[in-house]
């Protein structure tokens, strides 16, 4: 049985030994490589963007329009929509239980914020200015 489907309109998000997160069109799904088991991780109103998962493999995030957070002890995935965090862009991982996350920075709400998973709790860490007025580039260094 393969692991993904065979489809053009699948990307891969993020993949590391256990896992693969990949979004087909508007849905993410979160696949554990050995036990071949599916999470559904949401739909996004213009697809999801990014995704990671730390070294431990207790969670994973998924970004597009808001964010998504599967958590291993549970099993459940929970949703966090907001006004000022839609359009997330980009994630990085800052701890085994925080991440930092990009809001498009080419809107006028262009930010970095920070999003710890045990509180499920985000505050905006600072605006991000740098590529407002500019040509889109897949390449953003933040």
């Amino acid at each position: 049985m393969a692991i993904l489907p065979k489809n053009e309109s699948l990307v891969i998000l993020y993949e590391n030994e256990s896992f693969i997160v990949y979004k087909e069109w508007e849905d993410a799904t979160l696949v554990d490589k050995r036990s071949k088991k599916k999470v559904e991780m949401g739909s996004h109103y213009g697809d999801p963007t990014c995704a990671i998962i730390p070294k431990s493999n207790n969670w994973c995030i998924v970004g597009g329009d808001g964010l998504y957070v599967w958590k291993r002890d549970s099993g459940e995935v929970v949703s966090v929509f907001s006004e000022e965090i839609s359009h997330v862009m980009r994630l990085k991982l800052v701890s085994e239980d925080e991440v930092l996350f990009l809001i498009d920075p080419w809107s006028s709400k262009s930010a970095i914020w920070s999003f710890n998973i045990p509180s499920m709790t985000y505050k905006k860490v600072q605006d991000f200015l740098t590529y407002r007025e500019k040509p889109f580039t897949e390449d953003i260094d933040w």
